[in-house]
């Protein structure tokens, strides 16, 4: 990565950046979304593996930021923590997986996962959990997250939809969710270096790969009054299927 970071084409540098900047400007305006949207976009310019590298340290830094931002750490441990740890175990097997998978295969599962959270997002299903139900779905959820969290870095979206039905109040919302990504985020970034997946060349490239991320936050979180926030989202998922398709088109045939 770091010799294709100082060798490449401009061009495949330019859609690297335009990508890492689209992942940004999403998270900027609507909170996430950040792996989902940068990873299919980064594949059109580097093999799908190294974007997975490439986006590691954007995905890591954006977390820790979000985290500790609103101040709901500890409560969210305390009232998610069976879901957390199922989140560790379900990176550390995603990550795993991800070392033996085709890349082939790889793509199309990519491309499967973006296809159906995005749609599922855009449906936005009213789905209510009865409470009894709550601990042996959060284990559930937190298992499956984790698993795509450590093969995609997409931790976030069956999360997501699990803490909407239990329509979690705003602030804690935000909180839980991100410390979820933190907590698969780095078991993920620990296997990885472990695997080979994350080397010692991919350091300054994930580094770099910040700024560009940075920079369309921040200009996502000034444009986020000035827009339509569900024309946006709707708009994005809709290309997001999109890219999904192709994907699972190109590996597929």
């Amino acid at each position: 990565v770091l010799a294709m970071t100082l060798d490449a084409e401009p061009w495949m540098l330019a859609a690297a950046a335009a990508a890492l900047l689209a992942g940004g400007l999403a998270k900027g305006i609507l909170g996430v979304g950040l792996p989902m949207i940068a990873l299919p976009l980064l594949y059109t310019s580097i093999p799908i593996r190294e974007a997975v590298a490439l986006m590691y340290g954007p995905v890591l830094v954006m977390n820790v930021w979000q985290t500790f931002q609103g101040g709901y750490f500890a409560t969210a441990l305390k009232k998610y923590w069976p879901m957390m740890a199922a989140v560790a175990a379900g990176t550390w097997l995603g990550a795993k997986t991800l070392v033996g998978i085709d890349p082939k295969t790889l793509q199309i599962v990519v491309g499967a996962t973006v296809i159906l959270f995005s749609s599922v997002n855009l449906l936005q299903p009213k789905i209510v959990l009865p409470p009894q139900h709550t601990l042996w779905l959060s284990i559930v959820v937190g298992l499956v997250g984790g698993f795509f969290g450590g093969l995609t870095l997409f931790v976030g979206p069956t999360v997501i939809m699990f803490l909407v039905a239990l329509r979690t109040p705003k602030d804690e919302f935000i909180g839980t969710v991100a410390l979820v990504y933190l907590l698969g985020i780095i078991p993920t970034g620990l296997t990885y270096v472990a695997e080979g997946v994350l080397r010692a060349e991919h350091v300054v490239p994930t580094l770099i790969a910040c700024v560009p991320v940075f920079v369309g936050m921040l200009i996502g979180q000034w444009i986020r009054g000035r827009v339509n926030e569900e024309t946006f989202r709707k708009a994005l998922l809709i290309t997001l299927v999109v890219i999904g398709l192709n994907m699972v088109r190109q590996a597929a045939f």
